[in-house]
Order: C-alpha cells, then structure tokens, then sequence
C-alpha cells in the first residue's frame, strides 16, 4: 500500500487531474467575469483551456482502458463537424446542387474576374471556421464535464462554486446597478450603446446567465434544507441554526433571491419571462415526485420573495420597459419582427445548408429592410439565426442533441433515489429548459461564457442523473471502447494543435494591424512610415489568411501608389473569403472604373447596391459614377431610392447636391424628389442657401400637397409652412396652415397655442381667448397659454 501511494506515475496521474479540474473551475468563474469572454483573446483562452483540460485529463486517464459514452456526442459532434464541411472549399458543381444561392453569391462577385472551380458553402469561410472552433472547445468541455462530474465529490464541488460565483455576480450586479460610473468594474465601458449589467457588457446575456443557473442553485436550497422532525418548536429552530446545513441551506436561499431580482432589474424582458416560464416548469417538476409537496412550496416561496425584492427597487422601470414592446395601438412593436421577417427570406434562399454558422452579420445587409444604419450582428432568435446560417442539416442535428441529451438523463433520473441528485437534475434541466425560452427572442449562445455555461449544464444534466453518490461505481454511464478513447486523443491533440495555430495566428494578426489601422497613406506618407504599413499588412494578411480584412487594405495601400497588378489579386482574395461585402465590392467597381472596364465597374456597383439593400451611400456612389457618364436618368432614380431609404437632412441634402454639381437643372432635380414633405422641406433650404428665395418659398408651401402620400404627419410638418406665411405678415394662409394641422392633431397643445398668437396678429382677441383656453385643457402648466390669457383679460 505505502509503495503504491508513493508511486511516482500515480502521483503525477492525480497530479494532472487535479490540474484538469482546476483548469475546469478556472474557465467556469473566468468566462462569466471577462466580460462574458467577448473579447478574442478571453475566447481564446476558453479555448485552448477545454483543449488543454482535456488533454490533461485523458494523460490523468491512462491507467484505464475505457472512457465513458457521453449522451448526445454523437450529434453535437456531428454538428461541429457540421461548420467545418461549410467552411472548406468544395467543387462548384456540388455547391450549385446543395446551395443555388451560395453559387451564385460566388459566381457574381468572383466569376468575372476569376475562374471558380472550389467554393464553401459558407458566404464567410472564416467566420465559419472561428465558429468551428468555438464549438470544437464546446463539445470537448461537454465531454470534459462529464467524465470529472462522475466523480462525486467533484461534482458536489463544482456545483458549490458554481453557486456562489452566481451569488457573487447577483451581489456585484445589483450593487452596480444602483452606484455606477456606467463602466463595468468601474474602468470598462464595452461597447457603444449596450446596457451593460453585472461583467456582462450585454443586459440580455447577463440574464441569460442567470436563467440557467438560478434553478440550479434552487434545487441545492431544496436539498440543504435540515429535516429537523423532532423535539418542541424551540429545539427544532436551535437545531436548524447550529448545523451547517441550516446556514448552507440558507445561504443558498438569500443568493436565489437576490440572482432573481437582479434578473429583473437587468429589464431584460426575455430573461424576466424566461425565468418565470423555468420557475414554473421547476415546480411542475418537482409536483410529479411524490412526497415533493414540501420542496415545491419552498420553491413558490422563493419566487414569491425574488417577486417582493424587486418592490423594495421599485416595478415602474421593468414596467415601462415592458410598455416599450407595445404601440400606442397595443400592437407588438419591436425591431426584431423586421429582422425575423428578413430572416425569413433568408431562410427560404439557403434552406438546406445555411449561409454558414457565424455569417449572419455578413450576410443580412442583402436582405435587409430594418431602417437606419445600425449593425446588426445576430437575429436576436437563436432558433431563426440557426436555420438561416445552419439550415436544416444544422437544425436536425442540434434536436438530435437535446433529444438524445433529455431521454438518455429523464430515464436514468426516473429510477433515482437519491434526493441530491434529484434536486440537482431537476435544477439543471430548469435551467437549460430557461436558456431554451430566453433564445427564442436573443442570441444566448453567441455569448461565448453562455454557451459554455450552457454546455456545463447539459454536462451537470448527465452527471446529476448519472452520478452514483453512494456505492463502489462512480457513475451509471456505460462505458465504451478502446478505440473510442484512441479517437478522442487523437481529435483533442490535432484541436489543440489547429486552435493554437488558428487563435494565435488571429490575435497576432490583429496586433499587427492595431499598429496601422487608422493610417492615412497620402502625398505626404513618408517611404519607411508607408513600408512599415505594407510589410504589418502583409504578415497580418499571412497570419490570418481567412480574414478578408487585411488584403482588402492592402490593395487599397498598393492601388494609392499604383502597383500594377497587386491591388486586383488582392481583391480577388478579399472577395473570395467574403464575396457579400459591400464595401470590397464597392471599391473593386471604383478600382474597374479607373481601369477603364465600365462594364465590369457598373456590375461590381449593382452586387454592392444587392448586398447592402438598405445603405443610401451605395446608391450615391453609383448615382455619381453614372452622373459622370451623364447616364442622368438612372443616376436620378438611384438617388430618388437612396432619399427614401434615408430620410436625414444630411442624406437627402447630399444627393441634392450631388445633381446639382453636375449640371442637373433645378426645376429637373426638384421634380426628381421622392413624394414626401420633407425632402422638400431641404430642397427649399437648399435653395434659399444659393440665393433661390422666391423658387424655396413656392416649395416650402406646396409641400403640403404631399400630406397624403406621408406615411405619418407629424406637426411640424405644418409650423415649417406656417412660419413661411408669418414672415411674409400672411395672416391668413399662416390661419388655414393650422386648421388644417388641428384636423390632424385636435389637441395639439403647440398647434392651438400658434392659432391663438395669429388671432392675435389678426386683432380677434375673443378667439384668441378660446385658443388659449383649449390650450390649458391640454396642457394646464402652460404658461405661454397663460401669460396670453392675462394679456387678453379685459376680453374675458
């Protein structure tokens, strides 16, 4: 016995699970609290941690001769293998078969200059193969998860610190939450625009952490619980406070709660209704054990103080946070509709294959309809974001999965005994049934610490239903064969190697074009300052050859100092990893034009015009190129189009200008303005800016003659037109201006208060008065209605 605890090759096998195990718990607290791990090296660190992890693991293993079957792997690894067959060049005569849309995305950007013969089915191969490689450390972690979880005290242990980490975010959150800087740990903005709760940088992802793990950490409240059945009141109560479970028991409680509510002050209203729904399916699932009675009124009484936690902050904010889903009709209002409706079309073109896992960001400006110019990186519905990217084949595996996942830990749990691990089962399965809800209207699992999450629970899923707490055996799962196990070394040491490389090679990449971005190669650009420019390029450009970014500014640099051919190969490159966008085709149809290849340059145009649908500057960048041909017509109608994509005055003014600059008469460009008001509310100041002020009045008072083509009148619509009339001591027509706005807008305390100051203009103070009135009706506090009131007393 003393030689085999001194046995050099057993203590070095304990000492690299042991490893294998901390490397686990390092990467469950590291993921939630680097910002949800969304910055590229903390995604890297998640994966190269599952690759190492397990490695260690199965070097900790070796003594054994078999690994166990883990439910599920074989369709999750069918799905990952799934990104790489989408992402890897295929011949053009299958891609036409399986993909028509995806062949000709292909054809039309690349077949003009290049001969396709190998093409992926993905419209961004290297997206495809980052998410090849994010959910290649997924399935390993799952494996990984699993086999460590079989042991019964690692699973008792993880699950603890798994626990109090969530506890400890809900804690920082809601102190966070109520004394900010506006920066998460005090110094880290994240992105523009976002509402940041707790580490995450994303509200909706912050809550969908907390979906999952919220249940878990019920069910363990459930199972601590001291049974106390004996002695007078007062023992009972000394009996439940002096165990270490009682504390445990109620430690666990407080965090519950306090994870609850700080899911309601994220008002996210997904992860509010998701949490409820998962609530819910948890005491549903504990009302079919029998004798359970008592573990679901806990749990009704936890939400009840989750729901009496939040009245301590206050319900007017989740309120109106839910107020802003609706129109003032009660209709659903919302940008996702017009997103999932974009998807749609998305769906129909590339139902089989997907677009490509990862492509939604590159692919959704050609089927846009969302107005504005605001990126949209995901379809905020994983379900939707899967089938247009994935397509079935991805969809049917992904429900392979989560079938096999659910029948293989039902049936097990089914026949358990044992109350932790049916308190654990039932906590895990709410908590992944909660991430399931809340997907239906966010991207969960494009936040890379939640997909890890997620996979940690589908690991603790199998683990609590197949874990033997008592007994000799460690675990029910059965075990499978050698060369199962020969198989997982093998695809764990070549991820390990490929992710070393790929993540390597991105971040230094992005490194080195960090040092450059933001150059202005010009006239003035130094020779070392511009070599230092090209030679960064060049290696970034060899370190990340999937990345379409860094060739493209290469030709742009090469194209500025008129290199020969260099700028067209790498253009051709830039497009073949990226043949939808946008702006790559953009400058391939400028760069054709300068070459004098007009046919060519008007092509490349149009596949940039198709591939940002919704992008006014596509349309003038044609619209100016074709001006120059004095090709007037078309250019007209493609800024007529790009007007009513963007109806900003900087928008509409700049293609004014545009015809204006080359030649296009007044009388031909004003005819030309889309059937709205407010273009030509900017033609007229347009106008008047050149000294036209005769031609901008006749179009700032006939613009009203558009009212019914207006998708919707707002007042000052008619005040612009209004204060034309006033100026000119027009009474009148200023008077009939705003009957008509008051037709329109009744109430309008602005719209009365104007027709009351022109009754006065006008000497019929008696109708002023009513004005003035009708005024306070609407808007008592008004004291401009007032001080005219007191003005006019004498008429009253």
């Amino acid at each position: 016995m003393t030689s085999l605890l001194y046995n050099p090759n057993i203590l070095g096998l304990s000492f690299m699970l042991c490893i294998s195990y901390l490397i686990l718990l390092f990467l469950l607290i590291f993921s939630p609290l680097a910002f949800g791990a969304r910055e590229p090296w903390a995604l890297a660190t998640l994966e190269l941690g599952c690759f190492l992890g397990v490695v260690l693991y199965l070097l900790a293993n070796k003594g054994k001769k078999t690994v166990y079957r883990v439910p599920g792997f074989l369709p999750l690894g069918l799905f990952v293998s799934w990104h790489l067959v989408q992402a890897v060049p295929l011949p053009v005569a299958l891609v036409k078969w399986v993909s028509p849309a995806t062949y000709t995305i292909y054809r039309e950007s690349l077949g003009q200059l290049y001969g396709v013969k190998w093409i992926p089915l993905s419209v961004d191969p290297g997206k495809s193969l980052a998410e090849f490689f994010r959910f290649s450390a997924y399935l390993l972690f799952y494996w990984w998860v699993v086999h460590l979880l079989s042991y019964r005290a690692k699973l008792k242990k993880t699950v603890l610190v798994v626990a109090g980490l969530a506890g400890c975010m809900a804690v920082y959150a809601i102190v966070e939450t109520l004394f900010t800087n506006g920066k998460i740990y005090g110094f880290y903005a994240g992105p523009a625009n976002n509402t940041h709760m707790g580490p995450y940088v994303y509200h909706n992802h912050y809550s969908g952490f907390m979906g999952m793990m919220v249940p878990v950490v019920l069910g363990l409240y459930l199972y601590y619980r001291p049974q106390v059945r004996y002695g007078t009141w007062r023992e009972r109560v000394v009996a439940f406070w002096s165990g270490a479970a009682g504390h445990l028991h109620l430690l666990l409680g407080f965090a519950a709660v306090l994870m609850g509510t700080s899911v309601f002050l994220s008002l996210s209203r997904g992860g509010i209704i998701s949490l409820c729904l998962s609530m819910i399916c948890l005491i549903r699932f504990f009302s079919l054990r029998k004798g359970a009675s008592p573990r679901k009124r806990f749990v009704s009484l936890s939400v009840l103080l989750i729901l009496l936690s939040v009245s301590w902050f206050g319900w007017e904010p989740i309120v109106e946070r839910f107020d802003k889903a609706f129109t003032e009709d009660g209709e659903l209002s919302n940008s996702r509709f017009t997103i999932w409706d974009d998807a749609y079309e998305m769906v129909n073109d590339y139902l089989l294959t997907g677009s490509g896992l990862g492509t939604f960001s590159a692919i959704y400006p050609s089927y846009r309809s969302l107005p504005g110019q605001k990126s949209v990186g995901h379809a905020h519905s994983d379900y939707i974001e899967l089938l247009a990217c994935g397509g079935v084949v991805s969809f049917l595996l992904v429900a392979w999965f989560v079938a096999a996942l659910f029948r293989a830990t039902w049936v097990r749990y089914r026949n358990r005994r044992d109350p932790y691990a049916q308190c654990l089962y039932l906590g895990s399965i709410s908590g992944i049934l909660a991430i399931f809800f809340h997907s239906v209207v966010d991207f969960n699992f494009y936040s890379n610490a939640n997909g890890l999450i997620f996979f940690f629970m589908c690991g603790l899923a199998v683990a609590a239903s197949h874990t033997r707490l008592r007994g000799r055996k460690e675990t029910f799962l059965r075990e499978s064969t050698p060369a199962h196990k020969r198989a997982m070394w093998a695809v764990t040491v070549l991820f390990l190697g490929s992710a070393i490389v790929y993540q390597g090679g991105s971040l230094w990449a992005s490194a080195l074009f960090a040092r450059v971005d933001g150059t202005v190669v010009s006239n003035d650009t130094s020779s070392e300052e511009s070599s230092h420019v090209v030679e960064n390029l060049k290696r970034a450009t060899f370190f990340a050859p999937l990345e379409p970014v860094y060739p493209f500014a290469l030709a742009r640099v090469f194209d500025f100092y008129g290199k020969a051919a260099a700028p067209e190969g790498l253009l051709v490159k830039a497009l073949r990893l990226c043949p939808v966008d946008s702006t790559v085709l953009q400058y391939t149809a400028r760069y054709m034009c300068k070459k004098n290849q007009a046919d060519l340059g008007r092509h490349y145009f149009e596949r940039a015009i198709a591939h940002d649908v919704a992008n006014p500057e596509r349309l003038k960048m044609l619209a100016g190129w074709l001006l120059g041909r004095g090709e007037t017509d078309e250019a007209t109608a493609h800024l007529r189009q790009a007007m009513l994509l963007d109806a900003s005055r900087q928008n509409i003014k700049g293609c004014i200008s545009l015809l204006l600059y080359h030649g296009v008469p007044k009388e031909a460009v004003y005819a030309m303005l889309p059937e709205r008001i407010y273009p030509r509310f900017v033609f007229a100041d347009t106008m008047r800016a050149f000294g036209y002020r005769e031609l901008s009045r006749e179009v700032t008072v006939r613009s009203l003659d558009y009212l019914e083509t207006e998708d919707s009148v707002r007042p000052w619509h008619f005040t612009k037109v209004y204060w034309t009339y006033m100026k000119e001591k027009d009474y009148h027509m200023a008077l009939s201006v705003l009957q008509k706005a008051s037709d329109y807008f009744p109430d309008h305390a602005k719209i009365r208060l104007l027709t009351g100051d022109t009754y006065v203009k006008m000497g019929i103070p008696y109708r002023a008065v009513e004005e003035y009135e009708r005024v306070l009706i609407v808007d008592p506090d008004n004291r401009k209605a007032t001080a005219g009131l007191k003005r006019l007393s004498s008429y009253l």
